[in-house]
């Protein structure tokens, strides 16, 4: 794919004088990367999507190894999670228009942080009771995702308009970028223990680093 990319896929940007796209792509790459607005942005899908990919990586060990219960289980419960994004997402839509791309973002980032908080009071406080415990803050958090991550990239694309595709591509390739990491720590953390509460440390970790972001690059404006 990168292969037929590089040799096959013309540049799509012009400069006047004809020549190709590259420095213009450096230079809106460099303008973005400054950008204050655009780090804010940026960061709060990555580290909000976190919160989700956290939770994918270390759920199955969770539920199937440490609760004892089945795949098939297992699978029922995870549709809580697409639920809640569905929800989400259709709030979005309905309300985004209205009320705003950082009101939406705002509300996000806190709901986020409501159901990273209860993931960690209900494991602490009920530790056996069962995949609920874990998956009633993901319907919460998966919710505020769907109203997070779609408001955020189009905050991230609309700092430089020009630059779109630029801003798209950074904002999704850090997305995933954190997501992998934060999946592929989780299960290192939860293989010694022997309840969830590694995995609901680490979702509150990246929900408390989504807020300060938050707070940090957005909030004054």
């Amino acid at each position: 794919m990168l292969a037929a990319i590089v040799f096959a896929l013309p540049e799509t940007i012009k400069t006047r004088g004809g020549a190709g796209g590259i420095r213009r792509f450096i230079q809106e790459l460099r303008l973005l990367l400054t950008s204050k607005r655009f780090a804010g942005y940026t960061l709060c899908c990555a580290t909000g999507s976190a919160l989700f990919f956290a939770f994918l990586g270390g759920a199955p060990h969770v539920v199937i190894t440490l609760m004892g219960r089945s795949s098939v289980e297992l699978g029922i419960w995870f549709a809580t999670g697409a639920a809640g994004y569905m929800v989400g997402n259709y709030m979005s839509a309905r309300w985004s228009p209205r009320l705003g791309v950082d009101l939406m973002v705002t509300w996000g980032v806190a709901i986020g942080a409501a159901g990273a908080a209860s993931i960690l009071i209900l494991v602490g406080f009920f530790p056996d009771a069962g995949p609920i415990t874990i998956f009633l803050p993901q319907f919460i958090t998966a919710f505020a995702n769907g109203m997070l991550l779609p408001n955020s990239i189009a905050g991230a694309i609309s700092v430089r308009p020009q630059a779109a595709g630029t801003a798209a591509g950074i904002t999704g390739s850090l997305q995933m970028a954190v997501g992998a990491g934060a999946a592929q720590a989780v299960i290192h953390f939860l293989e010694p223990a022997h309840t969830a509460m590694p995995m609901a440390i680490i979702i509150a970790g990246f929900a408390v680093v989504c807020t300060a972001c938050y707070f940090g690059l957005l909030r004054s404006r």
